[in-house]
């Protein structure tokens, strides 16, 4: 019988096979100087086939910022990007292997890259409106609950968490404290990982805790 991998073997299978150090930071102030450049763009709606580690990049950096500016991180701070997870955060000696999804409507996402091809084609952004429906907080806990049960298939041991960047407009105006209470059934359902993150650009919730902060 072969026993189980360690989460110490586990990690140096991974970086073996694709993870690289990103970053050390022994302090607040010096991950603030680097989270000034590092993740700190996306690449544009039309340009992103073939960029998927630029946009985790960019979802990590966010996430980093997030929990810096409300002091929720020990440090040093160390970290790795590669593959599935797409990260692993080092933080204080401890370890978290990190996955980053999207949440979305597809054809919320394709109306919007129709958009973004107007835009370019005019070269002048269209104002728009906001839909109607854009408040009615009963679609994003869908969006959520589908990119759960996606990553919970694919994810390796090594993942601990998942963080979801919800990219919709669905939730827009939705309560960080609110969103922790909508998505309690979701959570529930998620015991795959120890900690459930979901992130929005002014915001970032963590579903098992109820750690919620917004800028």
């Amino acid at each position: 019988m072969v026993a189980a991998l360690t989460e110490k073997q586990r990690f140096e299978a991974w970086l073996e096979r694709s993870g690289q150090l990103a970053f050390e930071a022994p302090c607040a102030r010096k991950l603030a100087i680097i989270l000034g450049s590092w993740g700190a763009s996306a690449p544009p709606r039309l340009e992103r086939r073939g960029r998927q580690p630029e946009l985790d990049r960019w979802c990590f950096g966010h996430f980093l910022r997030h929990r810096l500016a409300a002091g929720n991180l020990g440090f040093p701070v160390s970290v790795f990007q590669g593959e599935n997870p797409d990260f692993v955060l080092e933080e204080f000696g401890a370890r978290a292997g990190i996955e980053v999804t999207e949440a979305v409507d597809p054809p919320e996402q394709r109306q919007w890259t129709l958009e973004d091809k107007d835009d370019w084609l005019l070269s002048t952004p269209i104002p728009r409106d906001i839909r109607r429906d854009a408040t009615s907080g009963n679609r994003y806990q869908g969006m959520i609950a589908a990119a759960i049960e996606k990553k919970t298939r694919k994810c390796s041991a090594l993942c601990s968490d998942l963080l979801i960047y919800l990219n919709t407009q669905d939730a827009w105006f939705v309560e960080p404290r609110a969103m922790v209470a909508a998505l309690s059934d979701v959570t529930a359902q998620a015991g795959r990982f120890e900690r459930l993150w979901v992130l929005r650009d002014r915001s970032l919730v963590e579903l098992k805790s109820s750690f919620a902060f917004s800028v």
